[in-house]
């Protein structure tokens, strides 16, 4: 992947490493500057193992549908950090403390899902999954979520029976309401 200098039209200069086909101009990475920069000078550069080799893999995990499908793309190192950074992620020092605490509670769930998998199947792993997402953005105990989980099935085997009207429904991805009336 070659290195380029680039220059704004406010004057500032720059290096990147670009990969793409349209690197003539890319927004300038400077704080606060808006403006378009264009590439001046072109470096051949030789890397020793990957440097964006898995830039697709960062369009699908860092933007949405919508903004893949009208054709917006990372494409720089700069642009990828600039994301991270507007989604509030942050890489961690895999040496620290946090990210060994990080690895062995992945680690951990990882494990519990494979135990309900092994003894109760596919399925089970799929509802322990949801369960545990949805307690950990609710806050709900075991109960809450029962309740709560009791009252869902209930209405999708109503849909499914035919019971209910669902030509109407406006509000689909809705977050699911509290058993106790809050969300």
């Amino acid at each position: 992947m070659p290195l380029y200098d680039y220059k704004c039209t406010d004057g500032h200069r720059f290096e990147e490493l670009v990969s793409g086909k349209n690197v003539d101009t890319i927004s300038c990475i400077v704080d606060g500057c808006s403006c378009i920069a264009n590439r001046s000078t072109v470096y051949a550069v030789t890397t020793v193992g990957p440097v964006f080799d898995a830039l697709d893999s960062y369009n699908a995990a860092l933007l949405s549908p919508q903004q893949r499908a009208a054709g917006v793309e990372l494409k720089t190192g700069s642009q990828i950090r600039a994301m991270e950074e507007s989604l509030n992620l942050r890489p961690l020092d895999m040496r620290s403390r946090e990210a060994k605490v990080k690895l062995e509670d992945q680690m951990d769930d990882h494990q519990s899902i494979r135990n309900v998998a092994l003894q109760d199947g596919k399925h089970a792993a799929a509802d322990y999954i949801h369960k545990t997402e949805v307690q950990a953005k609710t806050g709900w105990g075991d109960v809450s979520y029962a309740n709560w989980k009791r009252g869902h099935d209930a209405a999708i085997d109503a849909v499914k029976r035919g019971d209910v009207d669902t030509s109407s429904a406006n509000e689909r991805g809705a977050a699911p309401k509290s058993p106790t009336g809050g969300t």
